[in-house]
């Protein structure tokens, strides 16, 4: 194979990739953006800890005063044991409530969180540096 083909090649396999790359990173900012939209509920789960044990607090849940370990009993009235019975039971549009039934040292207390947006700027927090160290790789 000549020279000039084989650069020609090259420049069809590097534009090729380039595209690709480029697609993956652009459908993975709009899913960012898309994340900035879904509701804040006030807290997160780990995977150490469980489905039932609040296990990351945000500003909005910590303002309705959950805490990191707090047990969730029920969630608007109804129990659940696996995450798709709590999807099933949570509202998830925005301005709808969520009330939790939490245990705490023993002692049982409700909170309610009204879901309001993460927002973009939260949701490049979380996702952001993921996202750049893929598009930096």
């Amino acid at each position: 194979m000549n020279t000039a083909k084989r650069k020609t090649l090259s420049q069809i396999a590097f534009i090729c990739v380039a595209g690709f790359i480029l697609t993956i990173a652009s459908l993975y900012l709009y899913n960012i953006i898309k994340w900035g939209k879904l509701p804040d509920r006030g807290f997160y789960f780990r995977s150490a800890t469980g489905v039932k044990v609040v296990g990351i607090v945000t500003e909005l849940g910590r303002r309705s005063g959950l805490e990191v370990g707090d047990s969730i009993l029920n969630v608007n009235g109804k129990t659940f044991s696996t995450f798709n019975e709590l999807r099933a039971i949570i509202s998830h549009e925005i301005g709808e409530k969520n009330v939790y039934l939490l245990e705490r040292d023993g002692r049982q207390f409700e909170a309610t969180v009204i879901n309001v947006p993460i927002g973009i700027q939260r949701a490049i927090v979380i996702s952001g540096l993921p996202y750049l160290a893929g598009l930096f790789y």
